[in-house]
């Protein structure tokens, strides 16, 4: 009897939302990918215990130590522990602590916590708790981040179609726009693409193809504000590549961007604007590394200026004067305009 070896195959899946591997060892066919069955374990662990720390610290005492905890991680591995938070912290406060939930790691804690919220109370009276809760913001960062997440529980209640996307940007025009490309909209065109509300790993988010890079924008009259959110996405399906490194991905996308240059320029801007958003989730918010990455994003000034304007307020303190990895490789009419540029945004 001929005995067969089962070989390990090794798949590795990096995300721009969480590095994610996935080992199915030399065992039998019936116990060798248990991988998910862990993670599902793993997450309902950290759940319960930060339920647990929240009714010994208080909500707020519990989540400054889960933001220390943090520290190691990168960007994009935080947002899926913070979908932990987020569940621990709405199974245990109630949807009234949602102002507990910072934006750091992604907003991994406002994706769950108000996902949950439109799972339990429904869709209409979710909506209008919300509502309320987001207009009694004293500023309108706040609003604003309270409306995005309006947008992601909103989407991930209708599900993940073209028709329930036109539904959920219709009932977004009835939540007020404190910033409609950041705010509800937002946040359904981005749990559109990424699919994060679930789980909040990234394994859901859809695929990317040559023909679907510009879809839902392209078939969408908000188009601008839909490509603000398509790099995003793209980054975080283009690292599924293990070959792929963040320069590569930062080129593709700004081509992909380019391409409404001349036909559509709010177009291309709103998307560079979004590479912009995405840069620092690529670098782990790494000065140098983020300011090099929107130098290479395209050989135009503006299209630099526009990322490295939503890159710039994401970064950490005290970084040193990027002009010259910015700008770099311009022409000598374009170099002194870029320069004044980025001088401007200190």
């Amino acid at each position: 009897m001929v005995q067969r070896v089962l070989l390990t195959v090794i798949v590795s899946i990096v995300l721009s939302t969480v590095a994610v591997a996935l080992i199915a060892r030399s065992h039998p066919p019936e116990n060798a990918n248990k991988n998910l069955e862990n993670k599902t374990a793993s997450f309902q662990a950290d759940v319960s215990y930060w339920q647990q720390k929240i009714r010994t610290v208080g909500a707020e005492n519990a989540y400054k130590e889960f933001a220390q905890s943090m520290l190691s991680l990168r960007i994009l591995e935080k947002h899926s522990a913070a979908h932990a938070f987020g569940t621990a912290l709405y199974r245990t406060v109630g949807i009234d602590g949602y102002r507990v939930c910072g934006e750091e790691f992604g907003e991994g804690c406002l994706h769950a916590f108000f996902s949950l919220a439109f799972e339990e109370y429904g869709l209409k009276t979710a909506l209008s708790k919300f509502k309320t809760l987001c207009a009694q913001e004293t500023n309108s960062a706040d609003e604003s981040t309270c409306e995005h997440g309006i947008g992601h529980g909103v989407m991930h209640f209708l599900g993940y179609t073209t028709d329930s996307l036109s539904k959920a940007l219709a009932i977004c025009d009835t939540v007020r726009h404190a910033d409609f490309t950041v705010g509800c909209a937002g946040g359904a065109y981005m749990e559109y693409n990424l699919r994060l509300a679930s789980r909040g790993d990234g394994l859901e988010t859809r695929e990317l193809t040559q023909e679907n890079r510009y879809h839902p924008c392209d078939e969408l009259s908000s188009r601008d504000a839909c490509m603000y959110w398509q790099p995003i996405w793209w980054y975080i399906a283009m690292e599924r590549n293990p070959d792929a490194n963040v320069f590569d991905i930062a080129i593709k996308m700004g081509a992909f961007c380019t391409h409404f240059s001349t036909s559509s320029p709010s177009t291309a801007r709103a998307c560079f604007g979004g590479i912009g958003y995405t840069v620092p989730r690529m670098t782990n918010a790494e000065n140098e590394l983020s300011a090099r990455l929107c130098g290479a994003v395209s050989k135009n000034a503006d299209d630099r200026l526009e990322c490295w304007k939503y890159t710039k307020p994401q970064l950490q303190l005290g970084m040193q004067d990027p002009t010259a990895l910015v700008c770099v490789g311009l022409s000598t009419s374009e170099t002194p305009r870029c320069s004044d540029a980025i001088a401007r945004m200190r």
